[in-house]
């Protein structure tokens, strides 16, 4: 027996739900990334090697950021999908 279809419109949908499902574990990912580094750094760091750890930390957090900005733009595609879908029905 075939599987029924979903139809258009639901599935856009579902594509929507999942894209602002990985935009939220990007964001947790981020922040966690971010605490974990700086929680990581030992003590005794010197100024100038707390600093370049620091740059690495927030050099983590920024390839982050432009993962979260790739999720964004296509939330974004998908959402102009789903309403000239919506505008069919």
């Amino acid at each position: 027996m075939p599987t029924p279809s979903l139809g258009r419109s639901n599935v856009a949908n579902i594509d929507f739900q999942r894209a602002f499902e990985l935009l939220l574990v990007l964001r947790a990912e981020a922040l966690r990334t971010s605490l974990w580094g700086f929680l990581a750094l030992p003590d005794d760091l010197r100024p100038s090697d707390w600093v370049t750890e620091t740059e690495r930390i927030l050099e983590a957090a920024r390839e982050v950021e432009e993962r979260l900005d790739f999720i964004a733009v296509i939330m974004a595609a998908v959402t102009r999908r789903i309403e000239f879908i919506e505008q069919l029905t």
